[in-house]
């Protein structure tokens, strides 16, 4: 299961009008491992179509829950 952690440094940099086209991206920059969980870090950009400033950068952080009663699958 994956969980949304939050946000850290977010910053609103351009108004995004309604119907305006949007595009996400997204570079994984950190990942740890737990004992039941994997923590992920993203630095990620909302981009604007038209628009030279994005419209939002922030540092994601989100959290994959390991189930221990799940088989593990190998893939070889």
């Amino acid at each position: 299961m994956g969980v949304n952690y939050g946000f850290e440094r977010v910053r609103f940099l351009s108004p995004v009008k309604s119907g305006a086209r949007v595009r996400g991206k997204f570079r994984l920059v950190g990942l740890t491992e737990r004992a039941v969980s994997i923590q992920s870090a993203w630095d990620t950009v909302v981009e604007v179509e038209g628009l030279l400033k994005p419209a939002i950068e922030a540092h994601w952080i989100t959290l994959a829950l390991i189930d221990s009663n799940e088989p593990v699958v190998d893939s070889k």
